[in-house]
């Protein structure tokens, strides 16, 4: 049996680690551990937007002039409910960058899960600069991240940094099924673990979920319910039991890594001007964000512990 005292989950966007592992973290949460929950693609943009961004806020129900700050009191309220801290990143997702050669790179409405390479404009060695950061400064027993199922850039993007950034490191990692891409399919040969959860986790990811109205309106926009969606999925993983499907990746890193051209590049220091359309952390964990939950400083968390247990839980 492991004693997991602190979990750092790093989530793509602002509703993916609950919608895909909500009930993991809440289980976590409710037993002791530490979670701490850090949502990368949370930058807000700047005028002017693409069209493929405006009819994503439409769709959201969002203004186009607060669309990040109401998703990010959506992610605060959410990351309260599974008993977690939330830290938003300011990398920009993928509706808001520009491709290399200028243009946008969604420049379709699925363009974002087209099959682009990870290295462009050198983001991510960036964001696997950040999230080396994030492990060092946090010292998790157990980092979960998304398994990119769906393929969206900013999916891949993610979990090949986090992968990247521990290498050579005996830190366990679980790589979370993304939903809901990963609804209606076979579940995946590489993940095999599924997690079950007691029902009082499972009401609290539904609470979670519940928090993202934006997110609901946008995925759920007929006549379909996504609980009863995402609940029905998680009983086809658990054999009838809800699950949450996840798994140790086979091997590291999943993606080609390659070094800054100088050995002593690194991401420029936060506000530090010319970072384009990113910035970044720095040396710095981004704080916990305080606009529902206010959160201690990092130094001063407990020695709280969750045991892993069957399933390697």
């Amino acid at each position: 049996m492991t004693t997991v005292r602190r979990v750092l989950a790093i989530s793509p966007h602002l509703d993916d680690a609950a919608l895909s592992a909500g009930a993991t973290l809440a289980d976590f949460a409710a037993q002791g551990a530490d979670v701490e929950v850090v949502t990368l693609f949370a930058g807000t943009p700047r005028e002017p937007l693409s069209a493929i961004a405006r009819a994503f806020h439409a769709a959201c129900g969002l203004p186009d002039s607060s669309a990040v700050s109401l998703r990010v009191a959506e992610d605060c309220a959410a990351i309260d409910e599974l008993g977690a801290r939330p830290h938003h990143g300011t990398f920009l997702d993928a509706v808001y960058r520009r491709a290399p050669d200028g243009g946008w790179l969604c420049h379709h409405d699925r363009a974002m899960f087209d099959d682009q390479p990870l290295d462009q404009d050198d983001l991510l060695i960036e964001i696997s600069h950040q999230v080396r950061h994030l492990v060092t400064i946090l010292n998790p027993d157990l980092v979960l991240t998304c398994a990119a199922v769906g393929g969206h850039i900013d999916h891949r993007l993610t979990r090949a940094a986090v992968l990247n950034s521990v290498t050579g490191s005996s830190l366990p990692i679980l790589l979370w099924e993304d939903l809901p891409y990963a609804v209606g399919r076979p579940p995946s040969a590489v993940l095999p673990l599924p997690l079950t959860a007691p029902p009082t986790a499972w009401e609290r990811k539904w609470r979670a979920i519940a928090c993202y109205p934006s997110q609901v309106r946008m995925l759920w926009p007929t006549e379909i319910d996504g609980v009863t969606q995402l609940l029905a999925h998680a009983k086809i993983r658990g054999g009838g039991r809800p699950a949450e499907l996840l798994s140790r990746p086979a091997h590291r890193p999943l993606a080609v890594w390659r070094s800054p051209q100088s050995s002593t590049a690194r991401p420029p220091p936060l506000g530090a001007a010319g970072v384009g359309p990113r910035a970044h952390w720095g040396g710095r964990l981004p704080p916990p964000t305080t606009c529902l939950l206010p959160g201690r400083n990092l130094a001063d968390q407990g020695s709280s512990a969750a045991c892993l247990g069957e399933q390697g839980r």
